[in-house]
C-alpha cells in the first residue's frame, strides 16, 4: 500500500487470493473474504480474484470495484476456469453521493476455453 501511495505499481496483474497461498509469479494478496480491507491500492490495476466453490467472493469483487481497478477477473482454482467481472451500480443506489461495496452488483462473463488455457499459461 505504501509503495502505491508513492506512485509505484506492479508490472503485472495482482492476484487477490481468497483461498490462501497460491503459487503464482504475479503479486499475490491473501485475503479473508469475511474481513474488510483497504483496497485503495488497486486503483488502475488489473486484479484477478482467486476463489473456489463455497467462498463468498461476490462482496469482495464489488468492494474491489469501488476502488477503480482497471479490470477485475475471477478465477476458480478448482475448475481452472475464469470469468470477467462486470460490476454495476444497483438502481436503488443511483441517487447517492458516495457508494459502498454493497451498492454494487456483478455478473460474471465466463471465459472461452481458449481464454482459460491462455490464463493457465498453456496457450
Amino acid at each position: 500500500m505504501e509503495a502505491r501511495m508513492r506512485g509505484k505499481r506492479p508490472a503485472e496483474m495482482v492476484v487477490v487470493s481468497l483461498v490462501g497461498h497460491v503459487d503464482e509469479v504475479n503479486p499475490v494478496v491473501v485475503a479473508d473474504p469475511s474481513k474488510a480491507y483497504d483496497w485503495r491500492f488497486v486503483i488502475g490495476l488489473e486484479v484477478c480474484v482467486f476463489a473456489k466453490p463455497g467462498v463468498k467472493f461476490h462482496p469482495v469483487v464489488c468492494e474491489l470495484y469501488r476502488h477503480a481497478p482497471a479490470w477485475i477477473g475471477l478465477w476458480d482454482v478448482e475448475s481452472q476456469e475464469g470469468a470477467d467481472c462486470i460490476v454495476h451500480l444497483k438502481p436503488e443506489a443511483m441517487n447517492k453521493n458516495r457508494f459502498v461495496g454493497a451498492d454494487f452488483d456483478a455478473i460474471y462473463w465466463p471465459w472461452l476455453k481458449s481464454e482459460n488455457k491462455e490464463f493457465r499459461g498453456n496457450a
